[in-house]
């Protein structure tokens, strides 16, 4: 088993939210990178064997981690907070190691986040230290409490507050932050969330999994934002800002295209038509935007906020019109060259002729029909 973290309580805790803003089986948008001190020494043996590290990704039984935080302040050196279970997809070696993975089921807490003692596993001496790291059997103990959940857990935002398990310059990061969460999609009018489908394989990210819309359908994207308080608390200020749902160019013709913040937590769902299909996943982007000075604002203490991204595939209807006259042009050119045959009296030139014909026919299903499937 093998555990990845940023810190929470360094530059980059945003990460530390960004992975638990998309459901279950869906790829994180980008790859976390770390440098080569940052690894365990038995992962950078894996990472340093390209086939080693293939055939470790491809065992469900390794291939099963867990996402997280840690922390530089000296009291919670020791302590792993495990937010997520990941899948590996492919690891890339360039100026840095580059990991990208599938995000897996949500740890489910209380009002307490869940924190794992890493004596033993990891040197906790060091300010910064080890932030990939494997998990030695006689270790995987340290994790066996813990429970999990497909879906988002309650309390989950509040839990990332608590005293004692995260630390202080945590808890401050955390605190006061807006959080845009995709729920996931599904086609308009309907109650059932389209499942994640592997959209893309082969390139540098590996598998990369998330919704497959279909051109031509109108979809539902369900949304949600929160922002972090402590248990208990609630704030009347008014957010200076708003999200808004960055432009696909033609693809995809969106009805709302900006998410306003209003209160503390609220759900939006936004219909999208999808318009053209695309050669590979697109990047469904939402950003946070200032307001203008026009704009009714009312908080005055600090408001930060985590931008949205998601990666999706667009893919064209089977029955297009191009597809609809080219098969009924060459039936009837078929039905033609039957009629010719059937009234011909030289035979052998109508059996050319007829055989011509089906060959053409052959040659339009194949081109549009068996290998348009592939596309």
């Amino acid at each position: 088993m093998f555990c990845m973290a940023a810190y929470a309580d360094g530059p980059y805790w945003r990460s530390c939210l960004e992975v638990l803003c998309c459901p279950t089986g869906y790829s994180f948008h980008r790859p976390f990178s770390y440098r080569r001190e940052y690894l365990s020494r038995d992962l950078l043996n894996i990472v340093a064997e390209p086939e080693q590290m293939r055939s470790n990704i491809s065992l469900p039984s390794w291939n099963a981690g867990f996402v997280g935080m840690r922390f530089k302040s000296a009291d919670f050196r020791n302590k792993f907070v495990p937010l997520r279970r990941v899948a590996l997809t492919s690891i890339q070696e360039q100026d840095t190691i580059q990991v990208f993975f599938k995000l897996g089921q949500y740890v489910c807490r209380s009002e307490r986040a869940t924190a794992i003692d890493l004596d033993g596993i990891v040197d906790t001496s060091k300010a910064e230290d080890t932030l990939f790291f494997g998990v030695t059997s006689d270790k995987i103990g340290n994790f066996q409490g813990v429970q999990e959940s497909d879906t988002f857990p309650r309390r989950l935002w509040e839990s990332l507050t608590s005293p004692g398990v995260i630390s202080p310059g945590a808890q401050d990061n955390f605190l006061n932050t807006f959080v845009l969460r995709f729920c996931g999609c599904r086609l308009h009018g309907t109650s059932s969330t389209l499942p994640p489908e592997r959209i893309e394989s082969g390139g540098e990210r590996g598998d990369v999994f998330g919704p497959k819309l279909t051109q031509g359908k109108c979809y539902d994207f369900d949304l949600a934002y929160s922002r972090i308080m402590r248990a208990g608390e609630a704030s009347s200020d008014i957010p200076a800002f708003h999200y808004e749902w960055v432009p696909q160019g033609d693809t995809l013709r969106v009805a709302q295209s900006i998410i306003p913040v209003t209160g503390n937590y609220r759900m939006e769902t936004v219909w999208a038509e999808v318009q053209q299909s695309s050669p590979a996943p697109i990047e469904l982007r939402f950003i946070p935007t200032t307001h203008t000075p026009e704009q009714t604002a009312t908080s005055t203490s600090e408001t930060k906020t985590v931008e949205l991204r998601v990666r999706a595939l667009t893919v064209a209807k089977f029955w297009t019109r191009e597809r609809v006259l080219s098969l009924a042009g060459s039936l009837l050119f078929l039905l033609l060259a039957v009629l010719f045959f059937w009234l011909a009296t030289d035979k052998s030139a109508a059996y050319v002729a007829a055989l011509g014909g089906s060959a053409a026919l052959f040659t339009t299903l194949f081109k549009d029909f068996i290998m348009g499937r592939t596309k």
